[in-house]
C-alpha cells in the first residue's frame, strides 16, 4: 500500500481512494454473472437516460476495459 501523503495535499484524495478499494469486499473478483452485470448497466444506463454499451466476457486473466467509441464494455 502507498505511504501516507502529507495532509492538505493533493494525495490525500489518492489515498482515500486506495482505502476504499481495501476495503470493499472482493473488489478484485468477479462477483456477478455476465447476465447480472448486464442487467445492471442497462438499469444504470436507462436511469440516467443514455444508450447502454454492449457488454463483452473477457478472456480468462485479461484486464476490464471501455471503449466509449464504440459504446462496448
Amino acid at each position: 500500500m502507498r505511504a501516507k501523503a502529507k495532509r492538505g495535499r493533493k494525495e490525500d484524495q489518492v489515498d482515500r481512494v486506495y482505502a476504499f478499494e481495501d476495503d470493499w469486499p472482493g473488489w478484485q473478483r468477479n462477483q456477478l454473472t455476465l447476465a447480472e452485470c448486464r442487467t445492471l448497466i442497462r438499469s444504470a444506463c436507462t436511469l440516467y437516460g443514455v444508450t447502454a454499451p454492449a457488454v463483452r466476457q473477457h478472456k480468462v486473466r485479461s484486464l476490464s476495459y471501455s471503449i466509449p467509441a464504440r459504446n462496448i464494455i
